[in-house]
């Protein structure tokens, strides 16, 4: 059921004929505005449905961000790995480079 102005009028004018004008002034005042929709005991408990199920939701993300995490840490592991591989072959590389040069040059 919507309430209109009309109807806080014909509220507010029954009130002041019960109560006296300043207690009729009061309670009026103290109603949501006419239009406004006031939450239902039914609307709180969807409301804390959704705020569990996002709880849900987050605890889940998290479980995903911890695998991540140990995922990514394996990779710098492995990355960490390749690089020292990949530094030692270039090494060996260049030593064996310069003593051919050396050796071609003494040739000369």
């Amino acid at each position: 059921m919507s309430i209109d102005e009309r109807d806080r009028l014909a509220l507010h004018r029954r009130l002041e004929q019960v109560l006296g004008p300043e207690h009729a002034v009061n309670l009026v005042a103290s109603l949501p505005p006419a239009g406004d929709r006031v939450a239902t005991g039914r609307d709180i408990e969807r409301l804390w449905e959704a705020v569990h199920a996002l709880g849900d939701r987050i605890d889940r993300l998290e479980g995903r961000m911890d695998r991540l995490e140990g995922r990514m840490d394996g990779l710098y592991v492995e990355i960490r790995a390749q690089t020292r591989t990949y530094l030692i072959a270039n090494t060996g590389l260049i030593a064996t480079v310069a003593a051919l040069a050396f050796g071609a040059a003494r040739l000369v």
